[in-house]
C-alpha cells in the first residue's frame, strides 16, 4: 500500500520535471536528488511502525485481522 503511493508521487514529479526540460536523465536525477531520501525515510519509518505492533500484539491489528494465534 505504501509503496503505490510513492510510485504515484514518484511518478508525478518526473513527468513535472520531464515538462520542464523534455531531458529523461535530468528528471529522473532531479526528483531522485529532491524526493529520494524523504521517501526512503517515510518507508522506513512505516516499517518500524508495523514492526512495533507486530512484536507489541497489539489489540488494534489484532482487530485489523492481521494477527493470527
Amino acid at each position: 500500500m505504501i509503496a503505490i503511493t510513492n510510485c504515484v508521487y514518484l511518478l508525478n514529479k518526473y513527468h513535472i520535471e520531464f515538462v520542464k526540460h523534455g531531458n529523461k536523465m535530468k528528471a529522473l536525477t532531479r526528483i531522485i536528488e529532491k524526493v529520494g531520501l524523504a521517501t526512503l525515510f517515510t518507508n522506513i519509518t512505516a516499517a518500524i511502525g508495523f514492526g512495533v505492533f507486530y512484536f507489541t500484539q497489539s489489540e488494534i491489528l489484532k482487530s485489523l485481522g492481521w494477527w493470527q494465534d
